[in-house]
C-alpha cells in the first residue's frame, strides 16, 4: 500500500501538494489530517465534490510499504503513529527547503523553493501531465499564500514560472483572492464580555437596560447563567406597546437561541444571520457563553475586507420554475409567464405568495393564485386587463385588486404592505412596504415564502425565515415571539396548519401559544366563530377543540377545559352529521346548571338565540312516561332544538319523542273540523292537540276513529 500525507495544521501548501502528488502516483491513497487552518477547511467545505481523500483511521498502516511525504521533511509532523509504521517502509520526501529533521532513509525531492507546490508542479511539467482550471486555482493558491504574495523571501525566479504556467493553465484570480485573505472567525469578531439579561426580568426592565447600554438586544439566562433565548429590541417595543411591560423577558424572547462557536468563520456567521432572519448570534466555548456577534459586526468585517457590496436575497435562492410547471395546470403556468412579462414591462418586482408557495413545496393541489408587487396593485391589475382582457375590482383603501381573466381565472393582486397593531387583537393598519416587510408580517415560516415571477429569475425562492426547512421538518414556528398577542386568531390557524399537514408545533411557539391564550378574550365571537368554521370546513372540529385546549383557549374564554363527557357530545353531533361550530360550543359548555348566557355572545341568528332559549327550558322539564303527554309538553319547541338537546344529553326518550312526532302523519286537521261543523276559532288547536297526543299513545289508530272521536266531543 503507498500512501501520500502531509502535516498537521494543514495550510493550502500542503493541501495543493497532496493533489498534485497524487497526479504523480495515481495508485496511491491521499490521507488528509483533521487538523487544518480555517481557510483550508472552508476550501475543502466548498469543493468536497472535487476532492477525494481518506482519513487516518481508516488507514492500515502497518501494511503500508512506501509513505510520500509532502511539504514535511519530518515524519513526527504528520501525525502518523511511528509505532504504527514498518521499519523498513519506503520514504519519498517533497519539500521546499532543507531540514536538519529529515529523516536520513529515503528518496528527497527537496529543493529550495518559495513553496512545496512549485517543486511538484515542475515534476508535472516535465512529464507532460495536464493540470486542469480547478487544479490550477488550486495550485496557485497554495503558491500565492505560501509566498506571502510573492513577498516572502524564500521567493525564487522558478516559483514566478511556475505562477506564469498556472495562469496560463486556467487559474481563478477571482476564487485566489477570496480564499488567500485570512479567515476572520467569531472569536476575532465578537464583543466580549457579554452584557445578559435573567429570564425571568421584566420587558420594562430590559427596555432600561438597552437604553442604558445602547443594544438592541441581549443574551438571556437563566437562574445557572446557561443560555436560554435572545430577546431583540423589537420584541421588547412590541411588548412594551401592547402593555406587556411587567411580563417576563422569558415570555417574548426567542428560543431556543440559535449559537456557534468561536471558531465559526464569518461566511458561516453570515450564512447563519440570512438562513434565521436574525441580527446576532451568542458565541459558545466549551458551552458557556463568551461573546455577541451583531449584524453591524460582520457589516464591518466586510467593509475592512473590501468586500461588502450588500446581501442578495437571490444568493440563497433556489429557482422552483420547474417544480412550478409541473405543479400548477398548464394555463395557470402559462398565465404566470405572461403576467411576470408584463411586471417587467413596468418596471416592478412580481412574486407569487402565500398558501399556494407553501403547497408547491409540499407537492400539494392549490390553485388560488396570490401576487404581491412592490409597487401599485391596482394600477398592475389594469395593466394586466389592458394586455390580456378581463375586468378589475379594485378596493382603494387596501391597495388591492382582483383581475378575473376572459376565461374566468380570478388572481388576487396585492401591494407589497407592512402591518402595524394598534392593540392586542385588533385589526392591523398597512401601509404600503417591500417584499421583506410583507413577509416578515406573515404568521409562520411555512407561509412566509415567496417565488419572483419576473421573466429574468423566474423561479426564485425567498425564504428569510427558513420556511423551507419547517417544512422539510414539519413544523409550525411563528415568525415573531408577539405574533399570538398581536392576532389571537394566529393560534386557530396554527391548529388547522397542524391538523392539515400533520406538523408539530416548535417547543417555543407551543408555548407562546399558551401565553397569548388570554388575548383570545379580546376578539369578537364572530371571528371566534369564523375560524371555527374553518376548522369545521376540513373536518378538524373535534380535533380543532381538542389541539385548542391544550393550547388553555377554552379556560381562557369559558373557564374550564374539555371533559370527557364533553368529548362524548362532541362525538355523537359528528355521529349525526353536525358541524355547526355553535353546536359544538354549546356541547362544550353543557352541564346541568346550564345558562345561554354561558354563550349568548356567540348566538349570531335568531335561530341560534332560540336555541338557547329552549335548551335553557328543556332542561328543567320532567318528562311524563307515555308520548302523548310528552307531545303536550314538547310540542311548542322546535325539531332541531329537541334533536340537538337529545344527542348532548344522550336523552334516549326525547330522541324517541322526536322520530314519532316527524313520523306520524296526524289524522285530524282543522278542514275535518270545519265539515263536523266546528266554528274556527281557539278551540282548534285544542282539539287537534289532544287528537295527536290520543293518536300517539295509539288510543286512535285510523282517520275513522279520529272522526268518531271528534263526533263524541258534542
Amino acid at each position: 500500500m503507498e500512501v501520500i500525507v502531509s502535516h498537521m495544521n494543514l495550510n493550502f501548501d500542503g493541501l495543493a501538494s497532496l493533489v498534485a502528488a497524487k497526479k504523480l502516483y495515481p495508485r496511491a491513497i491521499v490521507v488528509l489530517t483533521e487538523q487544518q487552518q480555517t481557510n483550508v477547511k472552508s476550501f475543502i467545505a466548498s469543493y468536497r465534490d472535487q476532492l477525494t481523500f481518506s482519513s487516518y483511521d481508516s488507514i492500515q498502516w502497518s501494511n503500508v510499504r512506501s509513505l510520500v511525504l509532502v511539504d514535511v521533511a519530518s515524519l513526527n509532523q504528520t501525525g502518523i503513529p511511528e509505532e504504527k509504521v514498518p521499519n523498513d517502509i519506503a520514504l519519498t520526501i517533497y519539500d521546499h527547503h532543507p531540514n536538519d529533521e529529515i529523516i536520513q532513509i529515503g528518496t528527497k525531492m527537496i529543493k529550495k523553493r518559495g513553496a512545496t507546490i512549485s517543486i511538484l508542479v515542475e515534476y508535472l511539467i516535465e512529464q507532460a501531465f495536464s493540470i486542469s482550471p480547478f487544479e490550477a486555482t488550486l495550485f496557485g493558491l497554495a503558491l500565492y499564500t505560501k509566498t506571502r504574495r510573492f513577498t516572502s523571501t524564500q521567493t525564487t525566479s522558478e516559483d514566478f514560472i511556475i505562477a506564469t504556467f498556472l495562469i496560463k493553465s486556467g487559474m481563478d484570480l477571482n476564487l485566489l483572492n477570496q480564499f488567500s485573505k485570512p479567515i476572520v472567525t467569531a472569536l476575532e469578531m465578537m464583543s466580549s464580555p457579554v452584557k445578559t439579561v435573567l429570564e425571568n426580568e421584566t420587558i420594562e426592565t430590559v427596555l432600561e437596560q438597552m437604553f442604558q447600554y445602547g443594544h438592541n438586544g441581549f443574551p438571556v439566562i437563566d437562574q445557572n447563567s446557561l443560555l436560554v433565548g435572545v430577546i431583540s429590541r423589537r420584541d421588547v417595543d412590541r411588548a412594551i406597546h401592547h402593555h406587556l411591560g411587567q411580563a417576563p423577558v422569558s415570555a417574548y424572547m426567542s428560543s431556543p437561541p440559535i449559537t456557534l462557536s468561536d471558531s465559526s468563520t464569518i461566511d458561516m456567521i453570515q450564512s447563519t444571520m440570512l438562513k434565521h432572519g436574525i441580527g446576532r448570534i451568542p458565541i459558545m466555548a466549551n458551552e458557556q457563553l463568551t461573546g455577541i456577534v451583531s449584524r453591524t459586526d460582520v457589516i464591518e468585517q466586510w467593509q475592512e475586507r473590501g468586500m461588502y457590496d450588500g446581501i442578495s436575497i437571490e444568493e440563497n435562492s433556489q429557482s422552483l420554475a420547474t417544480k412550478l410547471q409541473i405543479q400548477l395546470p398548464d394555463r395557470i403556468f402559462r398565465l404566470l409567464l405572461q403576467i411576470g412579462e408584463i411586471a417587467d414591462q413596468e418596471k416592478i418586482n412580481l412574486y407569487l405568495i402565500g398558501g399556494i408557495v407553501r403547497d408547491v413545496l409540499l407537492n400539494r393541489s392549490n390553485e388560488d393564485i396570490d401576487l404581491v408587487i412592490e409597487g401599485n396593485g391596482i394600477s398592475f391589475a389594469e395593466a394586466i386587463a389592458s394586455q390580456l382582457g378581463g375586468s378589475v375590482k379594485s378596493h382603494n383603501e387596501f391597495g388591492t385588486a382582483t383581475w378575473t381573466s376572459l376565461n374566468g381565472e380570478k388572481i388576487d393582486i396585492v401591494t407589497c404592505r407592512t402591518e402595524y397593531y394598534e392593540s392586542p387583537a385588533k385589526l392591523p393598519t398597512i401601509r404600503p412596504s417591500n417584499i421583506r416587510e410583507d413577509i416578515s408580517r406573515r404568521d409562520f415560516t411555512i407561509n412566509a415564502l415567496a417565488i419572483k415571477l419576473n421573466k429574468g429569475s423566474f423561479g426564485l425562492l425567498l425564504d428569510y425565515y427558513q420556511g423551507q426547512l419547517d417544512l422539510k421538518k414539519r413544523k409550525i414556528r411563528v415568525l415573531h415571539s408577539l405574533s399570538f398577542v398581536e392576532d389571537p386568531t394566529r393560534i386557530f390557524r396554527a391548529v388547522r396548519f397542524s391538523l392539515r399537514f400533520d406538523f408539530q408545533f416548535t417547543k417555543h411557539t407551543f408555548q407562546l401559544a399558551v401565553d397569548a391564550a388570554k388575548f383570545v378574550k379580546k376578539l369578537s365571537p364572530k371571528r371566534i366563530l369564523r375560524e371555527l368554521q374553518l376548522l369545521s370546513s376540513e373536518g378538524f372540529l373535534i380535533s380543532g377543540f381538542a389541539l385548542l385546549d391544550q393550547f388553555q383557549i377554552w379556560e381562557a374564554l369559558f373557564n374550564k377545559t374539555i371533559s370527557s363527557e364533553a368529548m362524548n357530545r362532541f362525538k355523537r353531533l359528528q355521529a349525526n352529521d353536525i358541524t355547526d361550530p355553535f353546536l359544538y360550543l354549546i356541547a362544550f359548555i353543557y352541564s346541568s346548571d346550564f345558562r345561554n348566557e354561558h354563550v349568548s355572545d356567540y348566538a349570531l341568528t335568531a335561530t341560534d338565540q332560540q336555541l338557547l332559549t329552549e335548551i335553557e327550558k328543556l332542561q328543567v322539564i320532567k318528562l311524563e312516561e307515555r308520548t302523548g303527554m310528552i307531545h303536550r309538553q314538547l310540542q311548542a319547541f322546535s325539531k332541531e332544538s329537541l334533536m340537538f338537546y337529545a344527542l348532548i344529553t344522550n336523552n334516549v326518550k326525547i330522541a324517541s319523542y322526536v322520530q314519532k312526532r316527524t313520523k306520524e302523519i296526524p289524522f285530524l286537521t282543522g278542514q275535518d273540523l270545519i265539515q263536523e261543523r266546528y266554528s274556527p276559532g281557539p278551540v282548534f288547536k285544542d282539539i287537534l292537540l289532544d287528537a295527536f297526543c290520543l293518536q300517539l299513545d295509539h288510543h286512535l289508530t285510523t282517520k275513522a276513529e279520529a272522526i268518531t272521536w271528534l263526533r263524541s266531543l258534542r
